[in-house]
């Protein structure tokens, strides 16, 4: 079962994390939620569920049904998945496989109390790896990173 601990701010990871603590001047936060324009919501809500074991909240379409929309929770985690029927990819080719060369998010990150147990078991449930296990280069953390059945990235972190 995947079961994050917490969310890590992964624009960190890619900015190059820095080794001094940063003072807080917020309170902490837990969980995260994460939006995902998709170009099939059922598609995409059943491999959250079945990869992930994301639970189905509440699914639907808006009342001017523009857009579809599924809730799932994991723990902490809400993963709102949208539809709508204006949205499109972005042009040229491959776009979620350059989506790092389009500013703003582009991956969304987990840690996991076992990272060795996580790669296990998504390997067993045949998700593809985009990156193997590997140490962190910046963190004393080790990531492994797999693409959803639209191509979105996502990056695991851990013990």
């Amino acid at each position: 079962m995947f079961r994050p601990t917490h969310a890590l701010p992964v624009l960190l990871v890619a900015a190059g994390c820095a080794s001094a603590p940063v003072p807080r001047t917020a309170p902490s936060t837990a969980g995260t939620f994460i939006a995902i324009s998709v170009a099939d919501v059922e598609a995409t809500s059943r491999w959250y569920q079945e990869k992930l074991d994301f639970q189905v909240v509440k699914a639907g379409e808006a009342p001017n049904r523009i857009a579809r929309f599924a809730l799932l929770r994991q723990g902490d985690h809400v993963l709102e998945l949208i539809q709508h029927s204006e949205a499109k990819p972005p042009p040229g080719e491959a776009p979620v496989r350059q989506a790092h060369r389009t500013h703003g998010f582009f991956k969304v990150g987990f840690v996991v109390e076992d990272i060795d147990a996580r790669h296990r078991e998504l390997g067993r449930r045949g998700v593809p790896m985009a990156y193997e296990l590997m140490n962190a280069k910046d963190l004393p953390l080790r990531t492994f990173s797999v693409r959803d059945n639209e191509g979105n990235l996502l990056q695991f972190f851990g013990k």
